[in-house]
């Protein structure tokens, strides 16, 4: 996730997850404006009956311009209950409608027709949905990055592969926790963690051989001793002969299909981080039976985040050992420390 562009797919998965009307009304007011060099006016949350669009007009702006933004599914009735609310005491030139969701270009026509046929008909309107925004938001970041800014930052801070503590990929444990296909059977779940973790300590372009991604590998999970060669072995040799990691002289790196499957990875991390994020909080707001202000939660979330990275790790490769020891009667733990030792707990 670099700083001159959003991935579209990361875009997608943040609208449409979007539970807060507001801000995505006001993300869409500010997108518009941006896109249009032109000041345009939210309906909702002021409940203003257009005023604040007459005095745009008024100040010498140009004619009312208006955005209806909306996460509704019912948009008929919404844009029903917008114009019947603006046309009491303003006359608007522009009127554009948001939705987060995925509208063909049928349905837009149609929605821009039910609006057309309402208001005089010079007026602009325009119906817009989930793909034309992201479009959008590519050439005109600034708008997402100042509503989203947060979401964006935790995507990062518990995804993102970085190397800034030496020149070895730093994998956090959220990253991990978020980046697994978990499987009920322990030895699908054991080769699922062990390749996602070979591509992840590749993530930085650099070749390495086998003893350096041990090392990184168990550098990164803070395990007590270097774990066994096998544990990478199976994983390297299938994803060599996959096509997924290139191999030359004894050092490997990522293909581009090993790339796109870490890409992926992270996508899905991202989607499942998001839902998980507001789960939790829709979930203690019931509970609590009050709503959380987006600063107080977020300072909640953290640390809820970093009890579930620290909970994979301590419960999951206990609750590995165990299953395997029943399934394979091999215990997982002589795989990591070689000896038949308990494994470390990761903190």
């Amino acid at each position: 996730m670099t700083s001159q562009s959003i991935p579209t797919k990361l875009l997608r998965i943040i609208l449409e997850t979007e539970t807060s009307s507001q801000r995505f009304e006001h993300f869409c007011n500010d997108l518009f404006s941006d896109v249009d060099e032109r000041e345009y006016v939210p309906t909702s949350p002021t409940w203003d009956l257009g005023r604040n669009g007459r005095a745009v007009s008024e100040q010498g702006h140009g004619d009312p311009a208006f955005i209806c933004a909306t996460l509704r599914s019912d948009l008929e009735a919404k844009i029903g209950e917008d114009l019947q609310r603006i046309l009491m005491s303003a006359s608007p030139r522009t009127l554009i409608v948001c939705s987060h969701q995925d509208l063909s270009e049928k349905r837009c026509d149609e929605l821009t027709c039910l609006a057309r046929g309402q208001m005089s008909q010079d007026t602009d309107v325009r119906v817009v949905g989930l793909l034309q925004i992201i479009a959008l938001v590519s050439r005109h970041p600034g708008p997402f990055r100042k509503h989203y800014a947060t979401d964006l930052q935790q995507i990062r801070d518990a995804l993102t592969v970085t190397g800034e503590q030496g020149e070895e990929a730093q994998i956090t444990g959220m990253r991990i926790a978020l980046t697994t296909q978990l499987h009920d059977d322990a030895q699908k779940l054991r080769g699922e963690i062990a390749r996602n973790l070979v591509l992840t300590s590749l993530a930085k372009g650099d070749a390495l051989n086998d003893a350096l991604i041990i090392k990184h590998i168990s550098d990164a999970l803070h395990l007590g001793r270097v774990i066994q060669p096998e544990y990478v072995h199976a994983s390297l040799e299938q994803l060599v002969a996959t096509g997924h990691v290139s191999e030359c002289d004894g050092a490997y790196s990522l293909a581009g299909s090993g790339r796109d499957e870490l890409d992926e990875r992270t996508t899905e991390g991202s989607k499942r981080l998001i839902e998980g994020k507001r789960f939790v909080r829709d979930t203690l707001q019931e509970l609590l039976g009050f709503e959380f202000t987006d600063a107080d939660f977020n300072l909640l979330w953290k640390t809820v985040q970093d009890g579930i990275a620290n909970m994979f790790f301590s419960h999951g490769i206990g609750i590995i050992e165990a299953i395997s020891s029943i399934v394979t009667l091999q215990p997982f733990a002589m795989l990591v420390s070689g000896n038949g030792g308990s494994c470390p707990v990761v903190r």
